[in-house]
């Protein structure tokens, strides 16, 4: 858990993002926030819910770079390790298993605001609660 830094580039053909633990050349920083809240057992295998904060914010970010810790997102077709898409397949999860459950606004001026300073909040979708 805690804050990981990062550096990201996107390869643009295959529409993915590429994660490395160190600077280099046309990679730019990232920073992401995880705390593992519940380990949930599958048999043999497990799934940790986590939540994850989005410090950057670049496009695929948190699901390339939980895929560079070792913790895919259940369900992605893009991020994946083989273990991790065995157990979306065999749990029939159809989807990546990534939700905004808040979302927090910074003191804004101009055209946003009227969001100023609010945060809003979304519950589970049921496929991933019955998961839980």
């Amino acid at each position: 858990s805690g804050r990981c830094d990062a550096y990201l580039k996107k390869d643009r053909a295959k529409n993915i993002a590429l994660i490395r633990g160190t600077p280099e050349s046309g990679y730019t920083p990232i920073s992401s926030g995880f705390t593992p809240l519940r380990v949930i057992a599958v048999g043999e295998e497990c799934m940790t819910l986590a939540e994850a904060e989005l410090i950057t914010g670049k496009p695929h970010q948190l699901r390339a770079h939980f895929k560079h810790l070792g913790c895919p997102v259940m369900g992605d077709r893009k991020y994946f390790t083989p273990d991790s898409r065995a157990l979306s397949e065999k749990l029939k999860i159809k989807r990546q298993l990534l939700h905004s459950f808040s979302i927090e606004f910074p003191v804004l001026d101009g055209a946003l605001s009227a969001l100023s300073g609010k945060s809003f909040k979304a519950e589970l979708p049921k496929d991933m609660a019955g998961l839980i």
